[in-house]
């Protein structure tokens, strides 16, 4: 009878306060698993969101400066030529010479936008010779003494010999080339040019008129940020079906995606001294008091206003894709304590250049709840550089 009793004490197992601790330890444990966990997802995904916008920015910049340092390119090189072209109130119709042209949006938190211009001949980079006649039609077929330096779909311009925005020019597409004679001379067949403000079908052109070829895929590019998606975009003003396509070609003129996540861009000149062509200074588009760099004033500008452009500068607030409700507070006791402070433009190293842009990003709204890179780069405009004017 003892030992009936000794086993079933033994065969009782766990009491209800036994299984009930069991269960609050494991529930603990789960606890600190799923904090560890959420912690660790936390910095993963910050240190995450932290690389995509150092590698959004470092791509926007890339880009950029790969069309900055193309800017000019056929046009540096004849920029006296195209000097005889007439102001323009549109960048995507003028001719004048302008590598670069910034549209400063008026404010330091608000994003500026540019327009990069340039050609494309592997050919000629020169103004080429019409043959001997007294004047030129625009409407008729051209023939000019380049054996080889056109083919067809060139974009080319016609240029009067004259200076100032005093002239003529006519751009058009090649459409068909003779063999060369022998003396030389080919004969373009060529689109019928356009009216425009800087283009008159019934003008007559002087013989000693010179025919530029910018090839078969100049590029008129416009970078701006669409700040309600904060979104770089680029968008191809000429529109001309060139081969290769443009990267930056859209038929309903919308702006072609680059990167997201751009919060602000600003962009300056860098201006060459008139007399010596170094580089004297920095300047935003507008007026800055002493000199007038506003996008329509640059439009009218001359050659030798032109050729000072040697440089430009870009910066760029670059934002993660992740919410992060403590992105700068250090204990975050509150996230609506957190802000993001940067400075723009804050070095100058020797040379004249406007104040600092400095600004907040208010977390009221939730902006300062982001991780955020700052990017700063300049470019020099390569052939600006090769062809510096002189005032003499």
């Amino acid at each position: 009878m003892s030992r009936s009793r000794s086993f079933a004490r033994r065969e009782r197992g766990f009491s209800l306060i036994e299984v009930m601790v069991g269960i609050v330890i494991a529930l603990i444990a789960v606890l600190v698993i799923y904090q560890v966990f959420s912690v660790s997802e936390g910095i993963k995904r910050n240190a995450t969101g932290a690389g995509d916008a150092q590698q959004n920015g470092l791509l926007s910049t890339f880009t950029m400066m790969m069309q900055f340092s193309n800017a000019g390119a056929n046009l540096a090189v004849v920029g006296d030529l195209l000097d005889a072209c007439p102001a323009d109130p549109e960048i995507k119709t003028t001719l004048r010479p302008i590598p670069v042209l910034i549209h400063d949006s008026g404010s330091d938190t608000t994003s500026d936008d540019f327009v990069a211009s340039y050609g494309a001949s592997q050919r000629t980079v020169t103004g080429v010779n019409f043959a001997s006649t007294p004047t030129i039609t625009i409407t008729d077929d051209y023939k000019v003494q380049s054996p080889l330096g056109f083919q067809v779909n060139d974009i080319v311009v016609v240029m009067s010999p004259d200076s100032g925005a005093a002239g003529h020019c006519a751009r058009s597409m090649v459409t068909a080339a003779s063999a060369a004679d022998g003396d030389g001379y080919v004969t373009l067949t060529h689109s019928v040019p356009v009216a425009s403000p800087t283009t008159d079908v019934t003008a007559s052109y002087d013989g000693a008129s010179l025919l530029l070829n910018l090839g078969p895929a100049p590029r008129r590019i416009r970078f701006q940020v669409d700040e309600t998606n904060n979104t770089l975009g680029c968008v191809d003003l000429l529109a001309i079906d060139t081969i290769p396509p443009s990267p930056c070609k859209n038929d309903g003129f919308a702006p072609v995606p680059i990167s997201n996540n751009i919060v602000l861009m600003k962009v300056q000149y860098g201006l060459g001294d008139p007399t010596t062509g170094y580089l004297q200074k920095w300047v935003k588009a507008p007026n800055d008091g002493t000199e007038d760099w506003t996008d329509s004033t640059v439009l009218g500008k001359d050659y030798v206003d032109l050729s000072r452009i040697k440089a430009v500068r870009i910066a760029l607030v670059v934002r993660s894709e992740s919410y992060d409700k403590c992105a700068y507070a250090d204990k975050c006791p509150d996230p609506t304590s957190n802000a993001f402070s940067y400075t723009l433009f804050g070095q100058c190293d020797g040379i004249a250049c406007p104040a600092a842009i400095t600004g907040t990003l208010d977390p009221t709204p939730g902006l300062g709840n982001f991780r955020y890179r700052v990017y700063e780069t300049v470019v020099p405009l390569r052939n600006a550089v090769w062809n510096i004017h002189k005032k003499t």
